[in-house]
């Protein structure tokens, strides 16, 4: 339904260049606000909208709301559910922004420290890098964002210093990552619980095969006001939605009672797609190691003292996901991946996830299997040899998506390859012509085929989940 604050405002995405438009927005819509947020009970669930403005005439009313809190949210201080629920507000402020990328972010109904501010603008200038390229805004000057706040509070916000109840709190989005994340888990003896954004069936199915009790679901509305503006061609693209999850399970963590957020993020998410304007672009910066340990410094100092967030699989390549998911066969018809039909319960079979998901699977999944999941074989297709040579680093940049690095491209190539080989079956299309670009690398990627399936990187893991991981993967080498 056309909405009368934006008569006259249109742009033509084929026509106007975006670097173009984004300068006339910044001229006239000078200043982003995170005006109010409101939070209430109602039926057992914690209800919350926010109030975001552009000027005076722009202004949205996104909401979220966390199902069944149960009774224990009454105990918790208002001030400091006042400090959760205001930065899960701050975190949603990217997907708001960037339809002016106004170039001042006025905070006021909180405060930010200078430390605070400087960390929240490192989230928008890396977190949105994507947003960036694809649009070609120049985002280096250091004067492109300003972000202010509130004078300081009398009574500033203190982090939660209480132990939490020792338990993990899992975010599931319904991938294999989550998937071996919580098979990994319920082979300990502390307890855990699925969260779930806007469920998925994949996401259901996962979390019913590891646990009894239901997840804990949240509900999060885009603002109709938003989708208007993106038809009609204000700047849209990619933000940290990982950092929005990131937020929103700390408030989780108070109010339903865990000690821990554990995540699933690869190592494979840490390296860089392009680089533009001398700074890399990451699809994945908020899954990044980097990440990871800049929000669990920015929570504990600042939101829940006594709570952690880390990554149980941040060690592991994607590709040694894809080998440890191989042996959980009754997961095989439950993960979705594509990020293109992944709320229609299907794979499209033609993204780049979707080949990524698949090449990775192929050295270590019967074709029976692969064949059940995609519904084809995927090297048969000769649009797969395009996003193959892409995802190796062979183009002018990796596909924009959540996928496996150059490196892991090659070494899933050439474990295919060996093993079709060795069965004296012909190779597929897509690897026929891949065999023919790499022959004369044909030694350097069979060594590091093994190189990256026996490598072990860096992660935050305690003790107790270190030791966990480890056993579970020894069981797949």
């Amino acid at each position: 339904m056309p909405m009368p604050i934006l008569e006259g405002r249109k742009f033509d995405r084929e026509a106007d260049r975006p670097s173009e438009v984004c300068m006339s927005l910044r001229q006239d819509f000078p200043r982003f606000s995170f005006d109010a947020y409101r939070y209430k009970i109602q039926k057992s669930d914690l209800i919350v909208q926010y109030d975001f403005s552009i000027g005076e005439s722009i202004q949205f009313h996104p909401k979220v709301i966390l199902r069944n809190v149960g009774e224990q949210i009454d105990n918790i201080k208002s001030g400091l559910l006042d400090n959760l629920v205001f930065h899960v507000g701050l975190a949603e402020v990217p997907s708001y922004w960037k339809a002016t990328c106004s170039p001042l972010v006025e905070i006021n109904c909180g405060y930010l420290d200078s430390t605070q501010k400087a960390w929240w603008k490192h989230l928008f200038l890396h977190g949105m890098g994507e947003f960036f390229y694809t649009n070609k805004i120049d985002f280096a000057d250091d004067t492109f964002l300003e972000i202010s706040s509130t004078d300081r509070p009398t009574t500033p916000a203190r982090p939660l210093d209480k132990p939490l109840a020792p338990r993990s709190l899992v975010p599931v989005g319904g991938g294999r990552d989550s998937a071996l994340t919580l098979d990994t888990l319920s082979k300990g003896n502390r307890p855990f619980r699925s969260m779930v954004l806007n469920p998925t069936p994949a996401a259901f199915r996962i979390s019913a095969r590891v646990q009894d009790d239901p997840p804990i679901i949240v509900e999060r509305t885009i603002d109709p006001l938003l989708l208007e503006m993106n038809k009609r061609g204000f700047l849209n693209g990619h933000t940290p939605f990982s950092a929005y999850l990131a937020f929103l399970n700390a408030l989780c963590l108070v109010v339903y009672d865990y000690s821990e957020i554990v995540i699933a993020n690869e190592r494979s998410a840490n390296e860089p797609n392009t680089v533009f304007n001398g700074r890399e672009v990451n699809h994945q910066y908020s899954k990044s190691f980097a990440f990871e340990e800049h929000f669990d410094s920015y929570m504990s100092r600042y939101l829940v003292k006594t709570g952690k967030y880390f990554s149980l699989i941040r060690s592991l390549y994607e590709i040694q996901i894809a080998r440890g998911f191989a042996r959980l066969p009754n997961m095989f018809r439950d993960f979705r991946s594509c990020n293109k039909l992944q709320r229609d319960d299907r794979w499209c079979g033609a993204c780049a996830k979707c080949v990524s998901v698949y090449i990775t699977s192929y050295p270590f999944m019967k074709e029976a299997d692969l064949l059940g999941i995609f519904g084809s074989d995927l090297y048969e297709k000769s649009s797969t040899l395009e996003l193959l040579r892409a995802l190796a680093g062979k183009g002018p940049y990796r596909p924009l998506d959540c996928i496996c690095t150059a490196d892991e491209t090659l070494a899933s190539v050439s474990l295919a390859i060996a093993r079709l080989e060795d069965a004296r079956k012909p190779l597929p299309l897509a690897l026929r012509e891949l065999k023919s670009d790499i022959h004369s690398e044909e030694a350097r990627i069979r060594a590091l085929a093994t190189q990256l399936l026996g490598s072990k990187g860096p992660d935050r893991l305690p003790p107790y989940f270190a030791d966990l991981l480890k056993s579970t993967m020894e069981q797949t080498a």
